[in-house]
């Protein structure tokens, strides 16, 4: 299938069958963690706008606050976010946390399959 005028490639094989039906551990999954991210946002915004280091005047924005430091945030998250995630691949912390994650072969969901993992995989990857 073609993606357009800019993009002249085909879509990715789906390499596995879709899963249509979502059990009821998906749902639990699902459930916790969106109530789970209510107070995360809370206490981030909380934490965010009360901290000093953050500069919220457009007078104070510089190239280096803003287009630097942008960038940098996703280096850093990945930097901390890798190691996390291949230490969900080994086999003793697989079996009961990641998993469950893989179980979806062809995720169509957008933010449904993304939220459906576990809460302390789902905790993890936020925290950091």
């Amino acid at each position: 299938k073609n993606l357009g005028v800019w993009a002249k490639c085909s879509q990715i094989p789906v390499r596995g069958k879709h899963l249509d039906q979502l059990s009821q551990l998906d749902w639990t999954y699902i459930t916790f963690n969106k109530l789970a991210t209510a107070p995360f946002v809370y206490f981030y915004l909380r934490y965010t706008f009360g901290c000093d280091l953050i500069d919220w005047y457009l007078t104070d924005i510089t190239v280096w606050n803003t287009l630097v430091a942008f960038p940098c945030l996703f280096l850093v998250y990945d930097f901390f976010y890798t190691p996390l995630h291949w230490a969900l691949h080994i086999p003793s912390v697989y079996a009961y946390i990641h998993k469950h994650h893989h179980h979806q072969k062809a995720p169509s969901r957008a933010t449904l399959d993304a939220i459906n993992v576990h809460p302390v995989e789902f905790f993890s990857g936020r925290v950091q």
